[in-house]
């Protein structure tokens, strides 16, 4: 017998004891506050919640509508659950006065209906033009979802529109904008287009331009004003009434103005 290996075999073990109960204590721990904190199937929030938006898609059924033309379309949200989703929807003129607000509700694959009455003559723009059905939704769970189209309202046998270079004119800088002017059935048209700006009185406020046999044409101005610009526009198409397109504009951003 050796007394002496047998006194520090006695002292050894309860070292390692220890040393074990320290490391697989805290594992345990930590493995009960997980599946405590975060039960497979526990989650409330919809796929599309947590701040993420969803794409809306805007169609209407004519590409042109008569004044007595009830306003139709479709809509569908693309991105995530939204299945009963309840959608505001308005229908606003070319200067931006909301006309009509509708609610409708999006069907099991995100779709659903929009439909406007037709607007009474005393609140259409003489000139006809270019209306907006914009859709908004927004949910308790944090859901979200915008989008907006234009819809022609009017008589006139033409169409104009008018796409300025990345959506919105800058004010302090040359813009060009593309008018594409095309037949109620969507066909495009060449012919002649006289613009007048009514922001400017100068000799920079008018333009006399002919589209292509895509209906195409552009004009650049420069240093249009916010909040928007105004242009009138006329076609040599007979029983054609003026058009009136209203441009938002926007300030500059720090790395456009060099």
């Amino acid at each position: 017998m050796h007394p002496e290996r047998e006194a520090n075999k006695v002292l050894r073990s309860p070292s390692l004891t220890t040393l074990g109960f320290l490391f697989i204590v805290p594992l345990l721990l930590l493995a009960a506050a997980i599946f405590v904190r975060k039960p497979a199937g526990s989650s409330s929030l919809r796929p599309d919640a947590a701040g993420k938006s969803l794409k809306v898609v805007l169609l209407a059924d004519r590409p042109w509508f008569g004044v007595r033309d009830r306003i139709t379309g479709k809509f569908q949200l693309e991105g995530g659950a939204v299945n009963g989703s309840r959608v505001r929807l308005t229908l606003s003129s070319p200067k931006g006065d909301v006309l009509q607000k509708i609610e409708a509700t999006a069907g099991m694959d995100g779709r659903g209906e929009f439909d406007f009455e037709s607007l009474p003559e005393d609140r259409l723009e003489a000139a006809g033009g270019a209306y907006r059905v914009c859709l908004d939704l927004s949910d308790a769970d944090g859901t979200a979802a915008s989008g907006s189209l234009p819809v022609y309202i009017g008589e006139s046998p033409v169409i104009v529109e008018a796409h300025p270079e990345g959506g919105r004119l800058v004010r302090g800088l040359e813009n060009r904008i593309r008018f594409l002017a095309r037949l109620r059935d969507g066909t495009p048209s060449a012919t002649r287009l006289r613009i007048q700006r009514s922001t400017v009185s100068d000799q920079h406020n008018a333009a006399d331009l002919m589209t292509d046999e895509n209906g195409t044409a552009v004009w650049q101005i420069a240093n249009p004003q916010p909040p928007h610009e105004v242009f009138e526009v006329f076609t040599d198409f007979k029983d054609a009434r003026p058009q009136q397109i209203v441009l938002p504009v926007r300030e500059q951003h720090a790395s456009e103005n060099k």
